[in-house]
């Protein structure tokens, strides 16, 4: 990997990022147009990430904000033991708020906190801290743990 160094501001050298997906120069095009076409107002809710305690749908869909989380302290409607259909009907709610029911807005990110599993579903499989994780010096261990924690978010 290449990497810049700048002497002149006392820098090391960082790695040049090279992104392993090719360039697609239609898609770059649709993208400078989408940006283009957006408001400022509409480019700052893109790079805002509200929690489902506060945010609303409606809230989204008025400041066009580009994430919603839901945080290990937030469930739909306040309800800590929400079922996992009432999560999915909220995800959806987030969804169509953001991108229209035709589809032309841009979808919101949906962000999961499940750092040792997916602790907002009732019934769902808690795993150790990170750290105590780690501690265990199993690559395998962990990415079966992830990959469980992602078929019970999914």
């Amino acid at each position: 990997m290449d990497t810049v160094t700048r002497p002149d501001l006392d820098l090391p050298s960082w790695p040049v990022p090279v992104s392993p997906v090719p360039a697609d120069p239609a898609l770059e095009a649709r993208v400078e147009d989408l940006l283009a076409s957006l408001t400022l107002e509409q480019k700052v809710g893109q790079i805002v990430q509200g929690d489902i305690a506060s945010a609303t749908p409606a809230g989204v869909a008025g400041l066009k904000l580009g994430s919603i989380l839901n945080g290990g302290n937030s469930a739909p409607g306040g309800r800590m033991r929400a079922s996992p259909q009432d999560w999915l009907d909220l995800a959806d709610a987030y969804w169509l708020a953001s991108a229209g029911a035709d589809g032309s807005g841009i979808p919101v990110f949906w962000g999961t906190d499940a750092v040792h599993g997916n602790n907002n579903i009732v019934g769902a499989t808690m795993f150790p801290h990170n750290a105590g994780l780690g501690a265990t010096g199993d690559p395998d261990l962990l990415e079966r743990i992830g990959r469980a924690t992602a078929r019970e978010i999914r």
